[in-house]
């Protein structure tokens, strides 16, 4: 029996080691089975207000984290279809999506305020919690292949990221300088800072109006609030 209760000490000594968002994030419940966890994303160059009868209203800037939503629980998700409203100044434009359940969703809307697009986009969810999480998401329709390198030595961070899709990595906190990149193009600069373990983030390439952008996100509190 010595060796049982030895490795539960251990497991709780390691576990107490974690920082108190690590505890969090291990010990909170995790959304209802069969639901989905769904934010939007503005990828235009106008504000949007996005509204639905299953989700809070979401408004969504156009500086930099302010067009990144919160995310919002769904439940029971499959089979369904959700009618989205989204507004941009005078105009409405209705989507009609589906999610798949237990699984975190970003929506990236682009395009004309008229004539909207939306890249629905599965997100990994799992990953190392005494590390940092960090996602890429190529959210620029005009970038057959996007990627994130480090600065000033260009090693990949991601790679042949197409439009619409993401990619995930558990990753130690740093302060790093990267840049995004468009293909052969050299894309935007940012810095990758203020991570903390057991936290996500994401970087974001958009192009709204045509022209790059790329920034770094705390994907914040996703977890479910019973």
């Amino acid at each position: 029996m010595r060796a049982p209760v030895a490795a539960a000490l251990a497991l709780a000594a390691s576990v107490w080691a974690l920082p108190a968002q690590a505890q969090q994030l291990l010990y909170t419940p995790p959304p209802p089975r069969g639901s989905a966890q769904v934010r939007f994303v503005n990828g235009t160059g106008t504000p949007l207000v996005v509204t639905s009868g299953v989700i809070p209203a979401a408004s969504l800037g156009v500086a930099t984290t302010d067009r990144v939503g919160s995310y919002a629980t769904i439940p029971a998700v499959a089979g369904r279809n959700f009618p989205i409203s989204v507004t941009a100044g005078t105009d409405v434009a209705t989507l009609t999506l589906s999610f798949p359940a237990d699984h975190q969703i970003s929506v990236i809307l682009s395009g004309d305020p008229k004539s909207l697009h939306a890249d629905t986009i599965t997100d990994e969810v799992e990953f190392n919690q005494v590390r940092s999480r960090l996602r890429f998401y190529n959210g620029a329709a005009r970038c057959a292949v996007a990627g994130l390198v480090l600065k000033p030595g260009g090693q990949a961070v991601f790679a042949d990221v197409k439009p619409g899709e993401t990619r995930m990595r558990a990753v130690n906190p740093v302060i790093a300088d990267v840049s995004a990149s468009c293909g052969d193009e050299a894309g935007p600069d940012l810095k990758l800072e203020g991570m903390e373990v057991g936290r996500g983030y994401s970087v974001w390439l958009l192009a709204p109006q045509g022209k790059l952008m790329a920034f770094l996100s705390s994907d914040g509190n996703s977890l479910f609030q019973p």
